[in-house]
């Protein structure tokens, strides 16, 4: 640990600044000037009370390491940890992490309210250029100008308090464009990667704390469960369906359109997920003879991501199926209607074939965004592909499937499938008491019959 000593407080009246703070590391002079004499007697009970406190001094700057460390700035620190993080996160995960954190950046800069670039830009300009470890090769004048902005005016550790906390989480509850609320998990997610830098920051010594602990801000949770009225009819699922079939164009988007009404009907018969339904290969699907026991086996999903949070600069990554562990998988069945539609598609595909890809691009899987364009063309409601799970569900609870049932078709964990569909039971059942009347009767026979 380097030698300090502090000096008693100077004065020069020939100087802008004539209060002096003089201290020496290891027998390295400092010296810090100050306007006023309260500023300088501040300093100077903060370089005694650090003595005092047995911090060591770095020899270069003269001040306590760990306030060296407190002047790293948040994006350094956002940079810092991603880069940690980096390897042990899916495509999908590292995407999320650094479109997040980049939010949390573009707030705790000291002038992002007088910035000349709109906040969506600066945030895409924060994430892909600044925290993702796969930056681009290019790089244009403007994104360059942003870079320098952000690196320039992003807010030190040792200025991130609890009431620019509090500020900074109101924000991150509106979404980049048109300043609306973002979606419940979006603003956790941004909220988890805010505190999961400043710990960071806090177990490598840059702070004495994480002052995010101290900013008690809650947001109420939007509910879950599915109201029965709002749910597509498989009358309109067909309807949404045949438009695609007739939709017209050059010969891609004719193909296209196609595809994405097989796409759907997978969905809304099946109940996979758009990501699972992207990700089926020929070898998932099992004809029978009968059709009476031909079943889809849902054991990956697809994702379309940006190709620098990928390893091989791939666009899609394939993962396995969500809530699950490694190499699970569920067997969904499949209705006549499915099979009409799928078998056909599978006559001239080797086993390992896409069942689903855009017309020009047979070697890899549909994006799920080119679905969700189709999708909208005949869907002017705020309904999204995803939803047709909710159509399928109410066709099982409707079919008397009870709730473990739907669960395992669609996925869920029983909690889930509970916290979301459990009403729809409550609606599709006749109230029958006929088991219930009929114990009672015994019990009244048979006083001491006891219930097991």
């Amino acid at each position: 640990m380097n030698k300090v000593a502090i000096f008693s407080l100077g004065y020069n009246e020939r100087r802008p600044k004539p209060h002096l703070v003089k201290w020496t590391v290891s027998g390295r002079h400092k010296t810090r000037a100050f306007r006023t004499k309260a500023e300088a007697q501040k300093f100077h009970r903060r370089l005694q009370r650090a003595l005092e406190d047995g911090l060591d001094f770095s020899s270069n700057t003269g001040l306590p390491i760990t306030w060296t460390k407190s002047l790293t700035s948040f994006v350094a620190c956002s940079e810092e940890y991603i880069a940690t993080k980096w390897g042990s996160l899916s495509p999908r995960s590292r995407e999320s992490l650094t479109a997040c954190t980049a939010v949390v950046v573009y707030e705790l800069l000291r002038t992002r309210g007088k910035s000349k670039f709109p906040r969506a830009k600066v945030v895409r300009v924060i994430r892909d250029n600044i925290l993702s470890l796969n930056k681009p090769s290019e790089v244009t004048d403007e994104e360059k100008e942003i870079i320098n902005y952000v690196m320039s005016c992003s807010a030190k550790l040792n200025e991130i308090d609890t009431k620019t906390i509090a500020t900074a989480l109101t924000n991150l509850n509106l979404k980049l464009i048109d300043s609306k609320p973002v979606a419940a998990d979006t603003y956790r997610l941004r909220k988890q990667a805010f505190g999961a830098v400043l710990d960071h920051a806090y177990c490598n010594q840059y702070i004495k704390e994480n002052p995010m602990k101290r900013v008690k801000m809650t947001r109420k949770m939007d509910a879950t469960e599915i109201d029965p009225k709002t749910v597509l009819s498989p009358e309109k699922c067909r309807e949404i369906q045949k438009g695609m079939e007739n939709y017209q164009g050059d010969i891609d988007t004719r193909a296209n359109a196609l595809m994405a009404s097989r796409f759907i009907s997978v969905i809304w018969l099946a109940g996979l997920r758009p990501s699972e339904v992207a990700a089926l290969q020929k070898k998932h699907l099992n004809f029978s003879e009968d059709g009476k026991t031909s079943f889809i086996k849902v054991e990956q999903a697809s994702s379309t991501i940006k190709a620098n949070f990928t390893d091989d600069n791939e666009s899609y990554f394939i993962k396995g199926v969500k809530a699950r562990g490694r190499k699970a998988y569920r067997n969904v069945p499949m209705m006549q209607e499915l099979i009409e539609i799928l078998k056909p598609m599978t006559l001239e595909l080797q086993e390992d074939d896409w069942l689903f890809t855009e017309y020009r691009e047979k070697n890899r899987p549909v994006s799920t965004g080119l679905i969700h364009e189709y999708f909208r063309k005949f869907v002017v409601d705020k309904y999204t592909p995803y939803d047709l799970r909710h159509t399928n569900a109410s066709i099982l609870i409707h079919s008397g499937l009870n709730i473990i049932e739907v669960a395992n078709r669609l996925g869920h964990s029983i909690p889930v499938c509970q916290k979301v569909y459990l009403h729809l039971f409550a609606i599709a059942e006749d109230i029958d008491t006929s088991k219930e009347e009929e114990f009672l009767s015994k019990t009244r026979s048979k006083p001491n019959l006891r219930a097991v």
